[in-house]
């Protein structure tokens, strides 16, 4: 059963006994939440475990026996209620993992207990509880139930526990959605994402060309690479403007997320921006919550038509539209190089484009942070 079908039938199962005036969205959010994949070990699987078994029950084919069979996955919500956790608050994941904290607690964290009552109580205890409570102790006193607590069960008690584990889950959404639809969106584009082979090729092929040196000391030392800089402002005193490093300023100093790099030819500007890609390839491989870096050569870009995005696109071998949530995200660190060396058409209409699009960025991305190398004689970016 597809998506799709699966949210209708949910839908159409609990649709009068839950009050929400966009209903639909929240089932959606919840599907989003079950097949996302997080690769944490002990949330491992249960994305296929529970979308095939809520396929399985909604399907009118299904038997009663087979629909018994299914729900030990989808009735012990324990696992599901963790991966919102997850989502919502990784630290909390973590430490409810290390501590082995159980269902009250991660009920608790989600908000689905507001007022601290007691679990154990019969469920019709909170008929008129207004936060669904009924449903959550329900769903609390089936976190340990096994297949053979089904077997007796009748259609009208398979379905009564059914909702209520729907119905616990949609509140756990409703009450972090705003937190959920954000980082579901960033672990979504970080699992579409494959770009090792793209990382690894960056640094093995600075190594190359370092190999050909010989370091003085006989060791690997790419720093010598960080070329020192000091700012340019007409109205700044030499004692405010900042200096040091072009990565030291970057991570410490440019608030404002934007660096352009003067230098006359054969200064060093392309080496710092390969040395600032490389080392930050290094970093996005040891954590995939670091930037990810792209060089863009812009003296070699001479098809008007072929865009600094599609670019960044072929580079990393992803749509239009995880590149632009990259981008507005600010996790691509963009380096664009040779600023002066953009090409010159017949009509002069290359660089006017590659100009406007650039300026397009830098005001379209101020979360992205941009390093632009030119000569010191090219102002027209200002």
């Amino acid at each position: 059963m597809d998506r799709n079908t699966i949210g209708n039938e949910i839908e159409a199962e609990i649709n009068a006994s839950y009050r929400y005036k966009n209903l639909r969205e929240l089932i959606d959010i919840l599907l989003s939440v079950i097949i996302l994949k997080t690769g944490k070990k002990e949330l491992v699987g249960i994305e296929e475990r529970l979308y095939v078994s809520l396929g399985k029950i909604f399907d009118g084919e299904t038997t009663i026996n087979d629909i018994k069979l299914c729900l030990s996955n989808v009735i012990k919500i324990e696992p599901l209620l963790k991966k919102m956790i997850l989502l919502i608050d990784e630290d909390e994941y973590d430490k409810i993992v290390q501590e082995n904290l159980g269902l009250a607690h991660v009920i608790t964290q989600l908000g689905l207990n507001p007022d601290n009552k007691k679990l154990d109580r019969k469920p019709e205890d909170y008929l008129c509880d207004g936060n669904y409570m009924e449903h959550v102790a329900r769903s609390y006193a089936l976190r340990n139930s096994e297949s053979h607590t089904y077997v007796g069960w009748t259609r009208r008690e398979i379905y009564t526990n059914l909702d209520s584990v729907l119905i616990t889950c949609l509140r756990a959404v409703e009450i972090n959605k705003k937190a959920l639809i954000s980082n579901l969106k960033k672990k979504s584009i970080n699992n579409e994402l494959n770009i090792e082979n793209y990382l690894n090729e960056i640094t093995q092929q600075l190594k190359k060309r370092m190999s050909r040196f010989i370091h003085i000391r006989g060791e690997e030392n790419f720093s010598v690479l960080g070329s020192y800089v000091i700012e340019y402002q007409d109205d700044t005193s030499d004692s405010r403007r900042r200096k040091g490093t072009v990565e030291y300023l970057r991570d410490n100093s440019i608030p404002e997320r934007r660096m352009m790099i003067w230098g006359e030819a054969g200064m060093g500007k392309t080496t710092t921006l390969e040395y600032l890609t490389y080392m930050d390839a290094k970093k996005r491989l040891k954590d995939s919550n670091y930037n990810i870096p792209v060089l863009v050569l812009l003296g070699v870009m001479t098809k008007a038509t072929y865009t600094i995005k599609q670019y960044i696109c072929d580079k990393l071998d992803i749509g239009v539209d995880i590149c632009e949530s990259l981008l507005e995200e600010g996790k691509i660190n963009l380096f664009l190089d040779g600023l002066n060396e953009i090409p010159a058409d017949a009509g002069g209409n290359l660089k006017t484009l590659r100009m406007r699009e650039i300026k397009q960025l830098l005001r379209d991305y101020p979360k992205t942070f941009i390093i632009i190398t030119n000569r010191p004689q090219d102002t027209s970016i200002l």
